[in-house]
């Protein structure tokens, strides 16, 4: 039973980020066409946390069928930790938490746990 949960949540995990990866591709494109600047692109990132994790958090909720937006809600923090360790890996800076990275994981969390509430 956990064994199959654990597959469900990376399933649900790798959906989320096929999606992170699709929005942060057309948002670079329209970043560089439309010649806006790094202000702006940090609302772009945020947006683009927010939208995947409320996919995930929907997916993972329809599956789940109860305690939804709690699960949904894991879905984005379980995405937040992943993008954090990858982060420290490839930065090699384990100094990384910052109050940026803070609204981060409150922008994955919130929007897994929306998506599962609607899910």
């Amino acid at each position: 039973m956990v064994k199959n949960n654990v597959f469900r949540v990376v399933k649900t995990l790798v959906c989320t980020y096929i999606t992170t990866l699709i929005m942060l591709l057309i948002m670079t494109l329209l970043f560089y066409k439309l010649q806006i600047n790094n202000n702006k692109i940090m609302i772009g990132v945020y947006i683009t946390y927010v939208l995947s994790n409320f996919i995930g958090g929907f997916i993972f909720g329809k599956i789940a069928g109860r305690k939804k937006y709690l699960f949904g809600m894991m879905v984005g923090a379980v995405y937040f930790i992943i993008l954090m360790l990858i982060s420290v890996i490839v930065m090699k800076k384990p100094d990384i938490i910052t109050t940026d990275s803070l609204y981060a994981l409150l922008a994955c969390a919130g929007g897994g746990m929306l998506g599962g509430m609607v899910s």
